[in-house]
């Protein structure tokens, strides 16, 4: 990366001063940008470009060049690359297209090349990008756009140079520009990973953006993420390929295969990484993290002076757990003694500020000196006043976040509505060090991201016990089976017996005790209820032989075959759950918790991590289900036991790390988490092996 990034001398490969051309550009972007090394310029058909002597090839140049910039077609880039590799050049830039996006024969070219990269040790970036731009290192394989602005501390790594300029163009526009850009193109040799990995070990960088289509060494990924945030360097990832149409999109641009897209927002997530599914919400983001990127901390008060401004501000809020913190009593106490009567909240309304200066100052000097608030927001009408007296009013609301600055606590003014930002008003929030952010909805979710940003919980892969299930055979082991193995791993099961034969499932309830389930046990059959074969609440003898004979005839019907009856308690008392793992193509095992029993694929709501978790991981990921204060207790019903439910999460997490590769997919479904000291027990469940071509 040191040869990309920091080379001490470049050569030009298709050099050219002809205007337009990419060569030509690359040459102006080195100059403007102040590159301090040696340019050394290639074409067979000048003897000199732009002043600078020129050479006929790689191999007749005076000196090695430690990166090369490859500006010719596709058709010659592997002789060039060769020409390279002989010389021992270290990093090599291919900016064009024609290769795994384009076609079969560019796929193979994109091959060959990156083969022959490996082979010799040269860091390839490309093809079908833009190359590297930094303004910390003076290198610019592109675009030199921004150089005159102020270092940020924002960096940057995208898939598409072309959407890079979605968001540096708007930035500039509002004084701010990346240090550090990356774009990557079709990753044949370096990944996002290698890019963002680069940047999250440097400390000049306080905050990267991430647009990619899919994310091709997780691990690496997953670890340059919390390299940033290790020094507290946010990461905020937009991954495109959400959809299915996203997904056909992300392969016939850049040939990537997107992945599931909730496993990789949660995995992320968990890993300490910002999700954003927004371009104009990744730009205030970024705005905000580079002027705090340690966070701005869980208690922000919001203020606005507008009463449907601040109905407006609770709704959008409201929508991210703990985002409205109620006023801290002494907040309370004293804006009720300059504002009395009136309705005292967390968004805070000082309608009154209009008709009272000074007002709004006086609120923000409270909340400056309260040791329960972390970090004060402000939310402006608009973005741009269309009278003196309208700019004199913002500037004033924006000044009077001096008192909180001075007190050494975050301070932002946000917008209610986008659009071109007032002049008056982006020199007032400059002058103080406030960032200033457009739009309502992208401002209060950029605000919830950096909020309290959730540092890395490191965790140690358990070594486990491996070889408990058969491997290479691409198997469903059926219920009995998968609990037997699971709960050697610590996962308790329902009292069961199985039985061959009626008269055996009989004795086998009046062992366990009425009333009992009585259902099929197959190993090719995992929806058992949609045939009819299970049946619930048996409480006799002869319900119990009925039962096994209308399962026999529902499983004939459906052309499977019993492989025996399982007979289990029956148990009213659990709320049902679902857990399971399976093999997501990006991240590998992640740990799946959902809502269980028959409506699983209905409600399709879940909170996932990649494992392996560890207690606390599970405790966190019970709290991120959708609906999970039912298992508070509600009407009447008592407290389910959560800790027994984490304890499973956590069983079944390390039992997926020590079956590895051989293990494709688990299903509880249901687990009954009991309540509170009664534990939770699998009712079913299936463990599905790979096989070994897979």
């Amino acid at each position: 990366m040191d040869s990309l990034f920091r080379p001490r001398s470049i050569a030009i490969v298709g050099a050219s001063d002809r205007p337009g051309s990419r060569s030509a550009e690359l040459l102006d972007n080195l100059r403007s940008i102040g590159y301090q090394g040696t340019i050394l310029a290639v074409n067979p058909s000048r003897t000199e470009v732009a002043g600078l002597p020129c050479y006929p090839s790689l191999l007749d140049l005076p000196e090695v060049p430690e990166s090369v910039a490859v500006g010719v077609a596709s058709g010659r880039v592997l002789d060039v690359v060769r020409d390279a590799a002989t010389i021992g050049s270290r990093a090599v830039s291919v900016v064009g297209a024609g290769y795994a996006e384009s076609s079969e024969a560019g796929r193979q070219l994109q091959e060959s090349l990156a083969a022959l990269c490996r082979e010799h040790g040269i860091a390839l970036c490309g093809p079908n990008c833009l190359g590297v731009w930094s303004r910390l290192d003076r290198i610019a394989y592109w675009l030199a756009s921004g150089s005159h602005l102020p270092l940020s501390g924002l960096g940057l790594v995208i898939q598409s140079g072309a959407l890079a300029s979605s968001l540096m163009d708007p930035l500039e526009r509002r004084g701010i520009a990346f240090d550090v850009i990356a774009t990557i193109g079709n990753e044949a040799d370096l990944t996002a990973a290698d890019y963002l990995l680069e940047m999250a070990a440097d400390p000049r960088i306080c905050a990267i953006g991430v647009v990619v289509e899919a994310i091709r060494n997780a691990d690496r990924f997953l670890e340059a993420v919390r390299t940033a945030r290790r020094r507290g360097a946010p990461v905020f990832v937009m991954k495109l390929g959400r959809s299915e149409d996203g997904r056909r999109a992300a392969m016939a641009h850049t040939a990537s295969i997107a992945g599931e897209h909730r496993v990789a927002e949660a995995v992320l997530s968990q890993h300490g990484a910002i999700v954003v599914d927004d371009l104009d919400v990744l730009i205030e983001d970024l705005i905000l993290a580079g002027a705090y990127p340690g966070g701005l901390g869980t208690n922000v008060l919001y203020a606005t002076v507008s009463g449907a401004g601040a109905g407006l501000v609770a709704d959008i809020a409201s929508v991210s757990p703990g985002a409205l913190p109620p006023l801290p009593d002494d907040v309370r106490s004293g804006i009720a003694q300059i504002m009395p009567g009136v309705q005292i909240a967390n968004p805070l309304d000082v309608a009154m500020a209009g008709d009272q200066p000074g007002l709004f100052a006086q609120c923000m000097a409270i909340a400056a000196a309260s040791a329960d608030v972390d970090a004060v927001a402000i939310g402006l009408n608009v973005p741009f006043a269309t009278h003196p007296d309208g700019t004199r009013f913002y500037v004033e609301q924006v000044e009077a976040l001096a008192s909180v600055r001075a007190a050494g606590k975050p301070a932002v003014a946000f917008t209610l509505t986008s659009g071109d930002l007032d002049p008056a008003v982006i020199a007032s929030a400059a002058r103080l060090g406030i960032p200033l952010l457009m739009g309502v909805v992208e401002s209060i979710r950029a605000i919830a991201g950096v909020r309290g940003q959730q540092l890395e919980r490191t965790r140690e892969p358990d070594a486990g016990r491996a070889g408990i299930i058969p491997a290479g055979q691409g198997v469903t082991l059926n219920e009995v089976e998968a609990k037997r193995i699971l709960a050697s791993w610590g996962l308790a099961a329902v009292a069961e017996a199985v039985a061959r034969t009626a008269d055996e499932a009989v004795a086998a309830a009046d062992r366990i005790g009425y009333p009992v389930v009585v259902k099929a046990l197959a190993g090719d059959l995992v929806h058992k209820s949609d045939i009819g074969a299970v049946r619930l609440g048996l409480g006799s003898a002869a319900a119990v032989r009925s039962a096994v004979t209308e399962i026999d005839r529902a499983v004939s019907a459906a052309g499977g075959s019993l492989d025996g009856i399982v007979v289990q308690a029956s148990i009213d008392d659990g709320l049902e759950l679902l857990i399971g793992v399976t093999r997501d193509e990006v991240f590998g095992h992640v740990v799946v918790l959902g809502w269980g029993g028959v409506f699983v694929e209905i409600l399709r709501q879940t909170s996932i991590r990649k494992a392996p978790i560890d207690l606390a991981e599970a405790r966190l990921m019970i709290d991120d289900l959708p609906g999970s204060t039912i298992l508070g207790g509600v009407r009447g019903r008592r407290p389910a036991d959560r800790e027994a439910l984490a304890l499973a999460l956590v069983g079944l997490s390390r039992f997926s790390v020590a079956a590895g590769d051989v293990l494709e997919a688990i299903d509880v479904n249901p687990i009954l988490v009991r309540p509170v000291g009664l534990g939770a027990v699998m009712v079913d469940a299936t463990i599905v092996t790979r096989h070994a071509d897979d």
